[in-house]
Formats: C-alpha cells, sequence, structure tokens
C-alpha cells in the first residue's frame, strides 16, 4: 500500500511520481488487484470482465513500457 501512497503523496505535493514510483505501483496494483481476478478465479467475471482484466493489464505493462523506454 505504501506504493499507492508514495504515488499520492507526490501528486499531493503538485510533484509527477518518478518512474520507479509509478513501476512500483503498477507491479503492486497488478499483484493484488488484478490478479484476484485472473483466469483460476474468474468463476465470478463475465467473459467481459475478463476481457477487461485483461486489457487494463495492457495499459499498465504499455505505461511502464513507455515510462522505461522515455528514460
Amino acid at each position: 500500500m505504501d506504493k499507492a501512497t508514495s504515488v499520492l503523496a507526490a501528486l499531493d505535493a503538485g510533484k509527477l511520481p518518478s518512474t520507479q514510483q509509478l513501476n512500483d505501483f503498477i507491479d503492486w496494483l497488478d499483484k493484488v488487484g488484478i490478479a484476484s481476478v485472473e483466469p483460476s478465479s474468474s468463476g465470478n467475471l463475465s467473459s467481459q470482465g475478463r476481457l477487461l482484466a485483461k486489457r487494463v493489464r495492457q495499459v499498465l505493462d504499455a505505461h511502464k513500457k513507455l515510462g522505461v523506454d522515455k528514460n
């Protein structure tokens, strides 16, 4: 959870979070948030929900790649 608070603290201070802070947050979100909707536990999600989770993961991965390639 400190990943989210470090990103929010940077934004609250009027600064952009560092690439490392964003990458840590994305990794945390992928591990904690999106992992709970993996195909193994997809009995609770419709096919559209699984597709949405997959697309969110793709967007987050693309954002991480953009940050790495930028620097």
